[in-house]
């Protein structure tokens, strides 16, 4: 289902596991465990999310007390801790798949998809 932009702060994943995170510099995915989706609750299902962006996103590390830049293409998320919207640019951050450093992303963002197992 295509989530409406106005729509896309009310998605969380509350102590759901990352998988398969991936950005090329336009689009982001990842499959996680479970969604909460404000209006109808937590989902338990394996849900794939599709990020559509509309121009490249950025990427930092907490580390030594302080924020660094990375690429935003290289490791990803397996905890999305923090997920919210403004004028279409995504926030999400959590902790860093191979580090495990906290980490942040601002993608722009033109749509974002979501498909469930119930979907299917």
């Amino acid at each position: 289902m295509l989530i409406p932009i106005e729509r896309v702060g009310g998605l969380s994943f509350p102590d759901r596991q990352i998988r398969d995170f991936r950005y090329d510099g336009k689009t982001l995915r990842f499959v996680s465990d479970g969604i909460f989706v404000d209006g109808t609750g937590l989902i338990e299902q394996q849900t794939h999310v599709e990020c559509i962006g509309s121009a490249t996103g950025l990427s930092r590390i907490f580390v030594n007390e302080e924020w660094v830049d990375v690429s935003a293409q290289q490791d990803g998320l397996n905890f999305i801790g923090e997920w919210s919207i403004n004028q279409q640019h995504l926030r999400l951050a959590g902790f860093d798949a191979q580090s495990g450093e906290w980490r942040e992303y601002q993608i722009p963002v033109s749509s974002v998809s979501v498909k469930t197992d119930a979907d299917a």
